[in-house]
């Protein structure tokens, strides 16, 4: 007998003697039919084979009933022994492999009579080692030498996992030529599984999205369970601890589903419209991750069933939030539709089987396969097409950008002329009548202010343009840091009496290389946004420090702060936050905070903001020391 084996009882005189007809078989090998075989539930697990060959002495023997159907059993902590007659054809080979499947039933024992009376045992399933199996592949594969006259064999199987078996007798050869047809399906797979991920990775680093982060944990999950239920793991991974397959599936297992739901929902973003049936499959994600954990500590023999049920529901919930989203999203619908709606019709027709609802074939367990082959190549092709849709939109946004820069440019240079009209008309005015009538001083001061105000918009108008067009070169000239503070004061036209500001220097004043134009107006825009939104007044803070490495400008003032949900957009063109657009009669372009993250950018240095609603906010600039 090959393999590893020993004796365990002796053949009891009679024994061979089975009401159960024997399964013959010819040169071509061929499965071993259930209804040929016969079987005994051993509910605690404490008989031996000895126990068993004592009963099928005595009247109406062991206890063995036909087994009628396949063997589907669905969770259980039962021991089953099957009990099964073969013989072959005097024409066909002596030599024969008795497969059992699937490769993750933890303990499958077969007991072999030989010519000296003796039951010869062999162990095979996902908890014996590889290498003290009768042969060290990853199914479970008795070697069996047959004989033209019957000979009884007994099968013990005990799983903590779904207890499903199908038996195959087949002849080495035939063996053989089906492996080298799955492991080269199962290398296909593999292939298309590694240019998936590479694709998804790699649009997940260039566009840094949610969903390709998603899809690339989602694809690594799913062909790593594919390697573990195909017992490809217990080669490579374990040889020698199979046990901890048992660990590594119930992991696998619950994160999948888990992903599964995220990849859907951030691909179909049903939550909007349907956002009670998206906050329950939300949860139940969450709950897959909690089993993730707890299979992780060694507790999913005890989970397995409620996550059986529990991938039950979420397969039924995604396939109709699938066909609930086509009339609103009929293109992503479709595409899941396609991609998804084969493996999970077949996943359901597994869970249903690892259930034991339904019968252990190939509708239950090789159709998953085959859709697996088919769903990986296709997620590529989501992918992909996500990434063109996230182009068109990039391209739709940058024309809309383009449109808006160009209105703007133009409404900026064709205002400079009128306003410098006004500004001298204003100031002939002045000077014609303050004399005359000194009450009017308050009234060209606000006249003033706002021309000012009008001019400072242009002047961001246009320089963001030159900005963005990349008309500017930074031209770094030492400047210290109080002629920076006297250069703002000079251009800032503020009301002290509302509005005082308070400048704060460094005792360190030596000259740093900056830009002292475009920085000034960087610190122009946060102080006229300080004064803008401050409404009641309060002292405005222009801090200047020095530390080793950079020079840092600080403005703080008492105003009506920034929301929460407003700073991660702060800076991006044309924005304003809500509670800015809802002052009355405080306008804006929402160019000016732009404009200070690209001059400090450009700098090399970095813009940071503190704020809370109503209490104030302090915006600090830091501009690394380029030298002296």
């Amino acid at each position: 007998m090959p393999g590893p084996g020993k004796a365990v009882a002796e053949l009891p005189e009679g024994a061979a003697d089975s009401r159960n007809a024997h399964v013959t078989v010819d040169g071509g090998g061929g499965v071993v039919p259930p209804g040929r075989l016969s079987i005994l539930r051993d509910a605690d697990g404490s008989l031996t084979l000895n126990d068993l060959l004592a009963a099928e002495r005595r009247p109406g023997g062991a206890g063995f009933v036909p087994l009628s159907g396949p063997f589907s059993r669905g969770y259980t902590r039962d021991v089953y022994w099957l009990r099964l007659e073969v013989a072959r054809t005097p024409d066909a080979d002596r030599e024969w492999w008795l497969v059992a499947w699937p490769p993750f039933v933890d303990d499958v024992r077969l007991y072999t009579p030989d010519a000296s009376g003796r039951y010869i045992e062999q162990r095979g399933g996902d908890h014996v080692p590889v290498p003290e199996r009768s042969l060290a592949v990853r199914e479970t594969v008795f070697p069996l030498t047959l004989g033209v006259e019957p000979r009884t064999f007994y099968l013990r199987v005990a799983s903590t996992s779904t207890l499903t078996l199908s038996l195959e007798l087949c002849t080495p050869q035939g063996f053989a030529e089906r492996s080298v047809f799955t492991n080269t399906r199962q290398g296909v797979f593999t292939g298309l599984l590694l240019t998936s991920v590479i694709v998804s990775l790699l649009s997940a680093l260039w566009l840094r999205r949610r969903f390709f982060i998603v899809a690339t944990l989602y694809l690594c999950a799913y062909g790593a369970l594919h390697f573990v239920l195909n017992g490809y793991d217990q080669l490579i991974l374990y040889p020698g601890q199979p046990w901890l397959a048992d660990h590594v599936v119930g992991v696998l297992g619950t994160l999948t589903a888990g992903l599964l739901i995220h990849f859907v929902l951030a691909y179909l973003e049903p939550g909007r419209a349907y956002r009670g049936l998206t906050l329950i499959l939300s949860a139940l994600a969450w709950l897959c991750l909690f089993w993730a954990v707890l299979s992780a500590a060694g507790l999913y023999a005890l989970i397995a069933p409620w996550f059986q049920f529990t991938a039950l529901l979420i397969l039924v919930l995604l396939i109709a939030l699938m066909l609930m989203m086509l009339p609103r999203a009929r293109r992503r619908a479709t595409l899941m539709l396609v991609m998804f709606l084969p493996s999970l019709l077949a996943a359901l027709a597994q869970v249903m089987r690892n259930l034991g609802v339904l019968p252990t074939n190939f509708w239950t367990t090789g159709l998953w396969e085959w859709t697996t082959l088919f769903q990986i190549p296709f997620a590529a092709v989501v992918v992909l097409l996500r990434v063109r849709e996230i182009e068109q939109e990039h391209q739709l946004v940058r024309a809309r950008e383009q449109a808006q820069r160009g209105l703007i440019n133009m409404i900026a240079h064709e205002l400079r002329t009128p306003l410098a009209v006004i500004d001298a008309a204003i100031a002939n005015l002045e000077a014609r009548t303050l004399k005359d009538d000194p009450g009017l001083r308050p009234r060209y001061r606000r006249i003033q202010t706002a021309l000012t105000r009008l001019n400072t918009l242009v002047d961001n108008a246009l320089a963001q343009d030159r900005l963005q067009g990349g008309e500017v070169d930074i031209v770094r000239q030492p400047v210290a840091p109080s002629d920076l503070a006297a250069q703002v004061r000079e251009l800032l036209d503020i009301d002290v009496g509302r509005h005082p500001l308070k400048v704060r220097l460094p005792q360190d004043d030596t000259p740093v290389r900056v830009d002292s134009h475009w920085l000034c107006l960087a610190v122009l825009n946060l102080l006229d946004n300080a004064i803008k939104y401050s409404p009641d007044g309060g002292p405005i803070a222009l801090n200047f420090d020095r530390d080793a490495a950079a020079l840092i400008i600080g403005v703080e003032d008492h105003g009506i702060g920034i929301p929460p949900q407003a700073r991660e957009r702060l800076f991006e063109r044309l924005y304003r936050a809500d509670n800015a657009r809802a002052l009355p009669g405080v306008g804006g372009l929402g160019i000016g905070l732009y404009l200070v993250r690209e001059i400090v950018r450009r700098h090399g240095g970095e813009v940071r903001v503190e704020s809370a609603p109503g209490t104030g906010s302090r915006f600090t600039l830091r501009i690394p020391v380029t030298g002296h």
